[in-house]
């Protein structure tokens, strides 16, 4: 082989390598229960106004890549179902979004766990007409479990408006 075409070849085969590697950060790491997460975590996530003292988060699941989960964070507790997601780069993208039970109108799911590039997710619309998905990864049996939580903790308590805080 040519000399050039030796330099193309390690190229391509680093170029292959990295994305391989890279596909396994992209990816977050399994679906959480909150007593998983630090109190780092914790104090974090509740700098970002989605989470009240005492509060206990039941699930959690991150799609943050690399920046894990200062970057990106959808979780369940028995108040409300929220999301967020930093982009330290561009503010403009960043999402931080939440709704008590008694705030949602409705909460459609979506499975994708069979895709390799898309991420499952709850959609929820409010009665105040906002909108936001909460992004889930996992095995088929996980997102069952993360789905139906939600949706359970969401009939039981969307009558209860104790739970919602001004906003």
């Amino acid at each position: 082989m040519r000399p050039d075409c030796n330099s193309l070849i390690k190229k391509i085969l680093s170029l292959t390598f990295f994305v391989f590697i890279m596909s396994f950060y992209s990816c977050g790491d399994a679906i959480k229960k909150g007593d998983q997460l630090t109190q780092e975590d914790f104090k974090y996530i509740k700098s970002l106004g989605i989470l009240d003292e005492g509060e206990e988060i039941l699930l959690f699941d991150s799609q943050g890549g690399l920046g894990g989960k200062r970057n990106s964070g959808n979780f369940i507790t028995k108040k409300r179902l929220a999301t967020y997601w930093i982009d330290e780069h561009d503010i403009q993208n960043n999402v931080v979004e939440s709704a008590f039970y008694p705030e949602i109108d409705t909460i459609i799911t979506k499975d994708l766990s069979k895709s390799v590039t898309y991420a499952s997710y709850l959609e929820i619309r409010t009665k105040d007409t906002r909108n936001f998905r909460v992004n889930v990864d996992g095995e088929k049996a996980e997102l069952e479990k993360f789905f139906n939580l939600a949706n359970e903790l969401w009939r039981k308590n969307r009558n209860d408006s104790t739970l919602m805080k001004q906003r």
